[in-house]
């Protein structure tokens, strides 16, 4: 009897260890998945999505990475990449950043080229 008590409170400690351990992975699992979404989108607001863009005709466009345009930023469907990247919440802007996990990139914005932040937050 005396045998068993230790052994049955070794094993409660090695389940409870275990749980607790396996819960606190799938937190950081799932923080770095909203993070790493976080990343792409900024990549893609920096690369495509809120960049200046001078159009030649034909079809013929240039654009200038890192330059943001404030007016192209603005009109873009955040909604739907929020939905497509499968996140609860998306905010980007040039302004302060809003709720959740927030990352931003440096870039220049607007005719002047004034260095700013792109904040890209979301959850």
């Amino acid at each position: 009897m005396f045998s068993i008590i230790p052994l049955l409170l070794m094993v409660s400690f090695t389940i409870h260890s275990s749980s607790h351990i396996t819960e606190r992975t799938c937190d950081y699992v799932e923080s770095q998945v909203v993070f790493d979404k976080l990343v792409s989108i900024g990549d893609y607001m920096v690369k495509v999505g809120g960049v200046k863009k001078e159009d030649y005709g034909l079809g013929v466009s240039k654009r200038y990475p890192n330059w943001i345009d404030e007016d192209r930023l603005g009109r873009l469907d955040v909604d739907g990449i929020k939905n497509e990247a499968g996140l609860d919440s998306l905010y980007v802007s040039l302004d302060e950043p809003g709720e959740g996990t927030c990352i931003y990139r440096i870039v220049v914005a607007g005719e002047e080229k004034a260095i700013r932040k792109l904040f890209v937050c979301g959850g």
